[in-house]
């Protein structure tokens, strides 16, 4: 009599043992790789707005550049996913991306006093992650009050190494 309930009460135990083990997947690390990024110089043609390119990250399937907006004015920014990258050839400016006109339009608010940083996706990535010097070009709307508002010019550069 004393064997079967034993062998019920050791077959709970290892079941309850083996219901208990929760074991979560192993962590895995990220799969991109970080390019060398040497920030260059920046313009806006509003004062108090900026942009930095604070990284860039090569995916399997996607190559992205980070980029930091500031806004150290009185009044709050909008910008969104429209860009244009360039790469210094000859002492000159030129395009390096085909078309990137079908992203999103989506906006984002840049509050007063604020920092915030967007990863973009960039299309053409052949063209892009080559050694060399490329400005990040965009633009924003600056609410300065009373329903106005100022269209705002902005680029960032950045050397690959």
């Amino acid at each position: 009599m004393k064997k079967p309930i034993v062998l019920v009460l050791a077959l709970v135990c290892v079941l309850g043992l083996v219901g208990c083990n929760n074991s979560q997947p192993e962590y895995e690390e990220p799969n991109f790789t970080e390019k060398q990024t040497i920030m260059g110089n920046n313009y806006s043609d509003f004062d108090g707005i900026s942009i930095q390119a604070s990284g860039m990250y090569i995916y399997p399937d996607k190559t992205t550049i980070v980029i930091n907006w500031r806004n150290d004015t009185e009044y709050s920014a909008i910008y969104g996913e429209q860009y244009s990258i360039e790469r210094l050839e000859n002492d000159q400016w030129v395009n390096c991306l085909i078309d990137n006109n079908d992203l999103t339009d989506i906006d984002y608010e840049l509050r007063a006093k604020e920092l915030d940083s967007k990863e973009y996706i960039l299309t053409d990535t052949d063209e892009v992650i080559k050694p060399g010097t490329y400005r990040f070009l965009s633009t924003c709307s600056v609410n300065t009050g009373e329903g106005k508002s100022a269209e705002c010019s902005v680029w960032a550069e950045f050397i690959l190494e």
